[in-house]
């Protein structure tokens, strides 16, 4: 729960953040922070508990390929969204919403809605299991 909410923050305050101090502890502290408690400790340990011994190294490298293909997948829909969309103007009356939303934040912002969304899943089924 905590690694989440790190991690929820951070996204936040990187997708959301409107000064050069916010977006430093968003990229520098809270993000590292909270990606790196959820992404270690907990698929390791659920693909350890969830395989059996015979079926652990095909895990393994399947959540390994599937890491890498997100990384190269993000590439394009990156360049994708920066080349197909523009600014995205949201009036100022909306409060800490409001502002200019380039492509690349439109991205950020997407994605950690998504990855917050998949996190809570995922956890939610590992604790039913």
């Amino acid at each position: 729960v905590v690694a989440l909410s790190v991690a929820i923050v951070g996204r936040s305050l990187l997708a959301f953040g409107r000064n050069t101090t916010t977006l430093f502890f968003a990229l520098f502290f809270f993000s590292p922070c909270g990606d790196a408690l959820l992404g270690v400790g907990l698929y390791r340990v659920a693909l350890k508990k969830l395989t059996t011994p015979l079926t652990r190294p095909l895990a393994f490298a399947v959540s390994y390929a599937a890491g890498n293909l997100a990384g190269a997948l993000a590439d394009v829909v990156i360049d994708k969204m920066r080349n197909g969309l523009t600014d995205l103007h949201i009036d100022e009356s909306y409060g800490w919403l409001g502002g200019v939303y380039t492509p690349i934040r439109q991205f950020i912002a997407s994605n950690s809605i998504l990855f917050d969304f998949i996190s809570s899943a995922r956890r939610t089924r590992a604790l039913l299991v």
